[in-house]
């Protein structure tokens, strides 16, 4: 288990958007033409390698043409999605191969929100692009190895590996917290990420 350095960070680019769907693990919409490919991974913390369940795995690429979906409407969301950790930390999704443009390298932008957690941006590669050089492609540590002996192609990513949020309430310390505001009748206020946006529940204690 190798959990001792964090996933490297790479740009957010120009073409991030937010409140996109879940598509049933599909990145692209059903009539995107292309290779497809299917890829999974798990979500670790650092150091502890503890999985992190319930993170969101924001995704969102260029299609076989090198084109983005970049106009930021939200009802048009062609190559774009949201999937779910599970319990232990997995996560899986299907897509078509994107297409190299502006000399870049073959690339899926993937950004992982949750509490307790540092967001992290990064992209994940293909090891056999000749444009993806270990300069431009993060040391290889988010490189895909394609199996194209089976369709669709296979991949697994390297451990995603994110650094826990030093101002994060741990759960003893929520558990007194809750007792506090419990008996003092205060307003608890508890922020979840839902489809990757924050929203805040306010609550009574009774």
């Amino acid at each position: 288990q190798q959990c001792s350095i964090a996933t490297p960070r790479d740009a957010l680019g120009p073409f991030f958007q937010d409140n996109v769907p879940h598509k049933d693990g599909n990145v692209c919409d059903p009539d995107v033409q292309g290779v497809p490919i299917a890829i999974s991974g798990f979500v670790k913390l650092l150091d502890s390698c503890a999985p992190v369940a319930g993170a969101t795995l924001h995704l969102w690429q260029a299609d076989s043409s090198g084109q983005y979906d970049d106009n930021h409407n939200h009802d048009t969301t062609v190559c774009r999605s949201i999937v779910t950790t599970n319990k232990d930390g997995s996560w899986a999704f299907k897509t078509i191969m994107p297409a190299n443009y502006q000399g870049r390298p073959r690339h899926i932008h993937f950004r992982v929100a949750s509490i307790g957690i540092l967001n992290l941006t990064s992209q994940m590669y293909f090891r056999d692009d000749p444009t993806c050089d270990t300069r431009a492609c993060l040391g290889g540590r988010t490189m895909l190895q394609l199996n194209k002996q089976v369709s669709p192609h296979t991949a697994t990513l390297p451990d995603i590996i994110v650094s826990p949020d030093p101002n994060a309430v741990m759960d003893d310390d929520k558990d007194d917290q809750d007792e506090t505001d419990e008996e003092e009748g205060n307003e608890t206020i508890v922020t979840i990420p839902l489809d990757g946006a924050k929203t805040k529940l306010n609550s009574k204690a009774k």
